[in-house]
């Protein structure tokens, strides 16, 4: 995995999927869909990698001038971020958490934080309540006042996932397939940019 533009283009992550749980890393042409609608620089946005893993989705932001807050669950996986973010020299201008979504969201709301960009990848199959994941983030975000009017949601998922036209004030703008891997892009207003 590599860094494709901006302040860190060419850096190679060298994130080793069974040394670290089994991971599933986003395809590289499903974050070339979703940084190609977000736009090559993202200047002061502020960007939330909900579900880090690997930390290339958050890292290839803070790249492209978005200020990045990473959340990664999975303690040995925020361990390799939080390396990494020190070995490139990025760990004070990347906020890196290590929650549940559950128990993040709310702290953040507490926060009073908005988001320009939220990037959300859970696990493909796992539930909550009997609701895939992803569809209950996406559901938790679309109340969310993480989420102001121009935000970006991007929902990565399953492709067999149906993923709904509207979630409250969310409406799917855009969804991409590749393989076995969707990116399902809400916002308030589809035209807005």
């Amino acid at each position: 995995m590599r860094i494709v533009t901006g302040k860190l283009k060419g850096r190679s992550i060298p994130f080793d999927v069974g040394k670290h749980g089994n991971a599933r890393v986003t395809p590289a042409r499903i974050k070339e869909a979703a940084f190609n609608m977000l736009g090559a620089r993202l200047d002061h946005l502020q960007f939330l990698d909900l579900f880090s893993c690997s930390g290339q989705i958050g890292l290839e932001a803070y790249s492209r001038g978005a200020r990045v807050l990473l959340n990664e669950p999975d303690r040995r996986r925020h361990g390799f971020i939080s390396r990494l973010l020190k070995e490139w020299g990025a760990e004070k201008q990347v906020r890196l958490t290590n929650h549940r979504a559950e128990r993040l969201l709310p702290l953040l709301e507490s926060e009073q934080r908005t988001f320009d960009v939220i990037y959300a990848d859970p696990p493909y199959r796992l539930q909550r309540n009997g609701v895939p994941y992803a569809l209950a983030v996406l559901s938790r975000l679309s109340g969310s006042v993480l989420v102001p009017p121009s935000a970006h949601v991007l929902i990565q998922h399953a492709a067999d996932l149906d993923a709904p036209v509207t979630v409250r004030r969310l409406s799917l703008c855009v969804r991409k397939t590749y393989g076995g891997t969707a990116l399902s892009i809400y916002r308030k207003a589809c035209g807005d940019r």
